[in-house]
């Protein structure tokens, strides 16, 4: 998967449209929407809350010029 692979991808356990709606308190049709776009067009926050309604986590690693590692 890469930035370009549509956010629906990263829904493994298919969960129902309906019950993602509820978790991140949008409507079905919103979903959809975010579901048809790709990773990279989603800011972080929305995708972090897309990925954690369908039981996984977002990891956000920042490798710095002087080599130093930021986690978020």
């Amino acid at each position: 998967m890469g930035i370009n692979t549509p956010i629906k991808q990263l829904n493994s356990d298919a969960t129902k449209l309906e019950v993602m709606a509820l978790l991140l308190n949008v409507s079905k049709s919103a979903v959809s929407k975010m579901g048809n776009k790709s990773i990279g067009d989603v800011n972080l926050a929305k995708l972090k809350d897309y990925v954690e309604a369908s039981g996984g986590q977002l990891n956000l690693q920042i490798t710095l010029a002087n080599g130093d590692v930021v986690s978020l």
